[in-house]
C-alpha cells in the first residue's frame, strides 16, 4: 500500500470530493409494492413493499435520506408485519425532517426503473383502508383520519410526486400543525373533512409547487383550510371542483386567533363551489397576496362566488375573475366590513350575481361594523351581470363606518344591471352616504353607467362616461362632476360581446366573449396577440382617451411618445398604454426637453414640466 509520501495529491482530492458528494446525497431507500427481492429497500429489486417500512428505516438513518416510491397504491395502516392492514384510522404517513419522500417512479420490472412521470407512474397514498369507497364519498366511515401528516416538520421534509386520496377528518389529505414542509407535484383528491378536505394548516406555512386540489369536500375549505398564523406559499397550484358545505370551496383562510397571510402565484381556482360564501376563496382576518391568479366558473349560493372577504385586506395583482356566479351578491368578489383589498391590473369578465341587491363583478358592503375601502387601479370590468343593482360594482353602506372605494384608470364596458351598469350605490341609512372617487376611468357601452339613490359623494374626474353627467342617476345630488370628463366613443380595439349560444330566445345560456380593450392609435397600440413578433399595431383612428387623464397623474410606464399626460382606462400609466399621435409619424429621435413626444420642444413641454415641478414620487 502506498504511504503518504507516494500518494498523488490529485487522486486524494478526487477521493475526498467523492466522499463529500456521497455524504451530501445521503441514503436512498426504494419502495415498490411489486418488488420480489429481499425487501430491504436497498435497490428496486429489493425494494420495500410497504411505504411505512421505508419511513421507519429513514427515521432511524443518518440524514439526509431520499425515499423513492414506485407506482402503486400504499395505505398508511399497512407494513410488512401487518400486510393486510391494521384498520387503524389514526395511522398516517408522517413526514420526517431531512427526508425527501418522492413518488412517480416506474419501479421494479420496468426498462428504466428510475424513470419518473407523475401521471404515467401514479403513486397513490390512500386512506380507503377497506378498499371499498363508492362514488360521492360513500362507504368511507372507516377511512384514515389524515393520510399524510407534516406536523412538526421544517423545509427539509419534502413530499413530492404523490396522489393523496380518501382521507376523512380535519386535514384529511394532509394535516400540518407547526410545520413548514415542501410539497411538490402532488394531487389531493376525493378527501372529505370538516376543515380542510385536501389540506389543513394550523400555525403552519408549507411551500406548495405544481400541486392540484380536486373534488375534495369539507364544511370549511374543501381544498385547503388555513388557520391561525398560517402563511403557506403556493406556486402554480390548481383548485378545481372542490365543494364546501359552508364556505371556501377552493380555500378558506381564517386567522381569528392569528392572521393568515398566504402567498399565491400563478394559481387557478375553477369550478369550485360553496353552499354559502366564497366559492373560490374565503378570507376572514386574513390578508393573502395573489399574483397572476385565475378564478373561473366558481359558484356560491349566497355571497362571493370568486372570493369572499371579511375583516381581510387581500392584495391582488394581475388576477382574473371570469364567469363566477353568486346566487345572491358579489359574482366576482364580496368585500364585507373591515375589508379593504388592493387590486391592480385585475380583470372581471362575465361574472354574475342573481339576487335582487346585486354586484355582478364586485360588492362592497361595509359600514355597520367597520369600513370597506377597496382601492382599484388599472382594472377592467366587462360583461358582468346582475338582476339587481351594479352590473360591475355595487356599493352598499349600512352604517357609520367608511365605505369609500377608489377607482383609478379602470375600464367598465358592457356590464348590465337593473340600475347602474358600471356602478350602483345603495345605502340603508341615508345619514351615512359613501364617498367614491373615479379618476382616469372609462365607463362605456351600456348607458346608465352610474346610479346612486343614497346621496353618496361620487367624484368623477378626467373620465369618459357614456351619457355624461346627464346620464347619471343621482336624485339626492351627491355627484361631484369634476374637470376633464368627456362623453365620446373610446374606440376600443375589439369590444367583447354576449354569445347567444345558438339559442337567441333563451338568455339563460348566453355567455360573455371578452374582447381587447386597448385604445386604438395611429401612433401604435399594444397587440396582445400579434400575428408575428411585432407587438405594436397601427390603426387608422386614434382614441380620444389617449392623453386625456388627469395632467397631475404620473404617466408611469407609458412608452414614448406619451404626450406627457396619462391615458384614460385600464392601460393608462402602463407599458401597454397606446401611444400619442400628433398628426404625423412618431419621432425617430428623442429630443431633450420634448416631454410630450411631438418632435418639438415648445411651450406645451414647459407647461407639463411646470405642472410636475418638484414632484417627488420616490418610495
Amino acid at each position: 500500500m502506498a504511504n503518504k509520501a507516494t500518494r498523488k495529491p490529485g487522486l486524494m482530492v478526487s477521493i475526498c470530493l467523492l466522499v463529500i458528494a456521497s455524504t451530501a446525497a445521503g441514503k436512498i431507500i426504494y419502495v415498490d409494492d411489486d418488488a420480489v427481492g429481499a425487501n430491504d429497500g436497498s435497490t428496486w429489486e429489493n425494494a420495500y413493499n410497504f411505504l411505512q417500512d421505508a419511513s421507519t428505516d429513514a427515521n432511524s438513518s443518518e440524514k439526509p435520506v431520499e425515499i423513492r416510491v414506485a407506482q402503486g397504491v400504499y395505505a398508511p395502516d399497512s407494513n410488512s408485519a401487518v400486510p393486510e392492514g391494521t384498520r387503524d384510522r389514526w395511522a398516517t404517513f408522517h413526514l420526517i425532517n431531512g427526508v425527501s419522500l418522492k413518488g412517480g417512479y416506474a419501479g421494479f420490472g420496468e426498462p428504466n426503473p428510475d424513470g419518473r412521470d407523475f401521471s404515467l407512474y401514479e403513486t397513490i397514498v390512500s386512506g380507503d383502508l377497506n378498499c371499498d369507497d363508492g362514488p360521492d364519498f360513500s362507504n368511507n366511515g372507516e377511512n384514515s383520519m389524515q393520510v399524510v401528516t407534516g406536523s412538526g416538520t421544517d423545509e427539509t421534509a419534502v413530499f413530492d410526486g404523490f396522489t393523496v386520496i380518501a382521507g376523512r377528518s380535519r386535514g384529511a389529505g394532509m394535516c400540518n400543525y407547526f410545520a413548514s414542509p415542501i410539497v411538490n407535484n402532488c394531487t389531493f383528491s376525493r378527501n372529505s373533512a370538516s376543515l380542510g378536505g385536501g389540506m389543513y394548516n394550523n400555525n403552519s406555512s408549507p411551500t406548495l409547487t405544481n400541486c392540484t386540489f380536486s373534488a375534495n369536500k369539507a364544511d370549511f375549505g374543501a381544498g385547503i383550510c388555513n388557520s391561525t398564523n398560517s402563511s403557506p406559499i403556493l406556486v402554480n397550484c390548481t383548485f378545481t371542483a372542490n365543494s364546501a358545505r359552508v364556505g371556501g370551496g377552493g380555500m378558506w383562510n381564517m386567522g381569528d386567533s392569528g392572521p393568515c397571510r398566504p402567498t399565491l402565484t400563478d394559481c387557478t381556482f375553477s369550478s369550485n363551489s360553496a353552499k354559502e360564501l366564497g366559492g373560490g376563496m374565503y378570507n376572514r382576518y386574513s390578508s393573502p397576496t395573489l399574483t397572476d391568479c385565475m378564478f373561473s366558473r366558481n359558484s356560491a349560493d349566497f355571497f362571493g362566488a370568486g372570493m369572499y372577504n371579511k375583516r381581510s385586506h387581500p392584495m391582488l395583482t394581475n388576477c382574473m375573475f371570469c364567469r363566477n356566479s353568486a346566487g345572491d351578491m358579489g359574482g366576482g368578489i364580496y368585500n364585507g366590513y373591515f375589508s379593504s383589498p388592493m387590486l391592480s391590473g385585475c380583470i372581471f369578465s362575465g361574472n354574475s350575481a342573481h339576487g335582487t341587491l346585486g354586484g355582478g363583478g364586485m360588492i362592497n358592503g361595509g359600514g355597520k361594523y367597520g369600513p370597506s375601502n377597496p382601492i382599484l387601479t388599472n382594472c377592467t370590468f366587462t360583461g358582468n351581470f346582475t338582476n339587481g343593482n351594479g352590473g360591475a360594482i355595487l356599493n352598499v353602506r349600512i352604517g357609520p363606518a367608511e365605505n369609500n372605494p377608489t377607482l383609478t384608470n379602470c375600464t367598465f364596458a358592457a356590464n348590465s344591471g337593473t340600475n347602474g351598469n358600471a356602478l350602483a350605490c345603495v345605502v340603508w341609512d341615508p345619514l351615512y352616504p359613501a364617498e367614491i372617487e373615479i379618476v382616469n376611468c372609462i365607463l362605456w357601452d351600456g348607458g346608465d353607467e352610474i346610479w346612486s339613490d343614497d346621496g353618496s359623494a361620487i367624484t368623477v374626474a378626467h373620465s369618459n362616461v357614456q351619457g355624461g353627467q346627464a346620464g347619471v342617476y343621482d336624485p339626492r345630488e351627491g355627484l361631484i362632476w369634476g374637470a376633464g370628463n368627456i362623453d365620446v366613443d373610446p374606440l376600443f380595439v375589439d369590444p367583447g360581446y354576449w354569445d347567444p349560444n345558438g339559442t337567441p330566445d333563451d338568455a339563460n345560456d348566453d355567455f360573455w366573449v371578452d374582447g381587447d380593450y386597448h385604445l386604438k392609435s395611429r401612433a401604435g397600440r399594444y397587440d396582445p396577440n400579434p400575428p408575428s413578433a411585432e407587438t405594436w399595431a397601427y390603426d387608422n383612428v386614434t382614441s380620444p382617451c389617449i392623453d386625456a387623464g388627469n395632467p397631475m397623474s404620473p404617466i408611469g410606464h407609458e412608452l414614448f411618445p406619451n404626450g406627457g399626460i396619462i391615458n384614460m382606462g385600464t392601460y393608462g400609466g402602463t407599458a401597454e398604454a397606446s401611444k400619442s399621435y400628433f398628426g404625423k409619424p412618431p419621432c425617430k429621435t428623442i429630443i431633450a426637453g420634448d416631454i410630450d413626444g411631438d418632435c418639438t420642444v415648445n411651450f406645451k413641454d414647459f407647461t407639463l414640466l411646470a405642472l410636475h415641478w418638484l414632484t417627488d414620487n420616490s418610495p
